[in-house]
């Protein structure tokens, strides 16, 4: 058992130097501790279970470790706070976020690796709603810091 433990890492270790060019290794060696924030509350994907982070962002960024040989400097915040830090320089990366227009002045944003549909919900018996437009004159309730918020707004208004 312990030889097929070694063929494998020895495999990824192998593999990860086809992964990367020349100056991505370079900036893995010089670089080697990245700080991250991440949310603490994020069912499914980041959260704190019985004092232990778990989730899909959390075994997705185990991988990106082993193959890469970053070593990931973990902090799980509600998301506002993770979000300041991440304003501030005070992490260098940040899990989670959404991609808007505002955000690109302070954000490098990379490819989803996964995409979250937005949704509305309602009583059964209205079947009234077509787009936001459906929405004006009703009330409304969103989280207070989700992305869309000023997009959702100004469509609901126009």
């Amino acid at each position: 058992m312990i030889k097929t433990i070694l063929a494998v890492l020895l495999t990824i270790n192998l593999f990860a130097n086809d992964l990367f060019d020349k100056k991505e290794q370079e900036w893995i060696e010089k670089n080697p501790d990245v700080t991250i924030s991440m949310m603490d509350n994020f069912t499914a994907f980041s959260y704190i279970h019985n004092n232990t982070h778990k989730g899909y962002t959390v075994d997705l960024l185990n991988k990106i470790s082993n193959i890469s040989g970053l070593n990931f400097n973990v902090e799980t915040l509600r998301w506002y706070k993770s979000l300041e830090k991440f304003k501030n320089k005070d992490v260098d990366l940040i899990a989670g976020i959404s991609y808007t227009k505002q955000r690109e002045d302070f954000t490098l944003f990379c490819d989803p690796y996964y995409e979250i549909p937005t949704y509305i919900f309602g009583f059964k018996n209205n079947k009234d709603y077509i787009d936001n437009s459906s929405l004006v004159g009703k009330t409304v309730g969103v989280s207070k810091s989700v992305f869309f918020i000023e997009e959702f707004k100004n469509s609901v208004l126009i």
